[in-house]
């Protein structure tokens, strides 16, 4: 092992764990940090004190305006338009794998480090990612969005560490507290995400209806941007029995009701497909998350699409397929790819 490496730190306890272990491994580390105004998960302080422990150097870069234009506008668009966005999926591709890893190329780096949990396996000399040891921290889901040609120039220094052995290491080096708390899911977001909408005088007011799933006028609702497949609580409107959003449709506004039944799918496309090793996975062992937190569902069937998406068929529905969200595919513990769902 040995090299220069270029890590993502946020300061926090992940990415200090990570910058101890590739010290420890022989490797020549530096530490870089971006700095977000009004992004508090984004500490330029904390993580220069942790390197200055370290006695490693530190950058920081103000990429404000590249995080609003490519993360922060996607993210509000797709609210916009009756979707539910992935805002982690697009920084990991734009940001963190697209700023950083550009980055670290430009200036000689061996190889681009995070804390992510996830890990990369040779297998016949080839680099695929894989889901991390530690099954309830593994963030594989969010990496569909790599190539392969990235894995080798990629380091996960927390490969078959659990969330524990980071804390630990942390207390042992004396960088922080063993109790510091985990950063908010969405970064960039306080409470919820219309109060975000709100704050960012974007929040949708164009009124449309309530129907359910004959098309049957039940209301009026104050904006799509208001709901996501699945919701059942906030909706504003009571039906006499238990409602759920089983569809938005973003040119007539219309926001479907339904029952739990309703929910469930087998089928659905996905577009802006990323295969990591190039090609289109076959076999029996394939299965595909729907959402970071979701259960993996067996694949019946994947079929190209003409538009170079794709049609997947699960062998049991799935509940809540939202559009906007992001699909991947696994081979057995390997994430082949994934794509965004229509």
């Amino acid at each position: 092992m040995g090299g220069r490496v270029l890590l993502a730190m946020s300061g926090g306890i992940d990415s200090s764990a990570a910058a101890v272990i590739l010290m420890r491994q022989g490797y020549e580390v530096e530490g870089f940090t971006f700095k977000i105004k009004g992004v508090s998960s984004f500490s330029v302080d904390n993580a220069k004190s942790i390197c200055k422990k370290l006695g490693i150097r530190h950058e920081y870069h103000d990429i404000t305006e590249i995080f609003k234009r490519d993360v922060i506008e996607y993210f509000i668009n797709e609210y916009e338009n009756g979707r539910t966005p992935n805002p982690c999926v697009v920084c990991n591709r734009m940001i963190k794998f697209g700023h950083i890893y550009d980055h670290a190329m430009e200036r000689g780096f061996d190889f681009a480090a995070t804390g992510h949990y996830a890990s990369i396996r040779i297998s016949g000399g080839v680099p695929r990612l894989a889901k991390s040891i530690d099954s309830a921290r593994d963030q594989s889901y969010f990496l569909y969005i790599l190539k392969e040609n990235q894995l080798r120039h990629i380091l996960f220094p927390l490969d078959g560490l659990k969330k524990s052995g980071a804390r630990e290491i942390c207390g042992s080096m004396g960088l922080m507290s063993t109790e510091s708390s985990e950063s908010r899911e969405i970064c960039f977001i306080a409470s919820d995400y219309k109060r975000f909408l709100e704050s960012e005088n974007r929040n949708d007011s164009k009124k449309g209806d309530f129907v359910d799933i004959g098309g049957r006028k039940l209301g009026v609702h104050g904006g799509i941007s208001n709901f996501t497949i699945g919701q059942r609580k906030g909706l504003g409107i009571t039906v006499g029995k238990p409602a759920y959003v089983v569809d938005i449709n973003n040119e007539s506004r219309e926001v479907t009701l339904g029952g739990e039944n309703d929910l469930y799918r087998d089928s659905f496309a996905i577009k802006d497909v990323n295969l990591i090793n190039g090609y289109i996975p076959t076999g029996c062992d394939l299965y595909v998350k729907i959402r970071y937190g979701a259960a993996p569902a067996r694949i019946k069937e994947l079929t190209k699409r003409p538009d170079n998406g794709f049609l997947i068929k699960t062998e049991e529905p799935m509940r809540a397929v939202a559009p906007g969200q992001s699909a991947v595919i696994y081979e057995g513990d390997y994430v082949a790819g994934g794509g965004v769902i229509l």
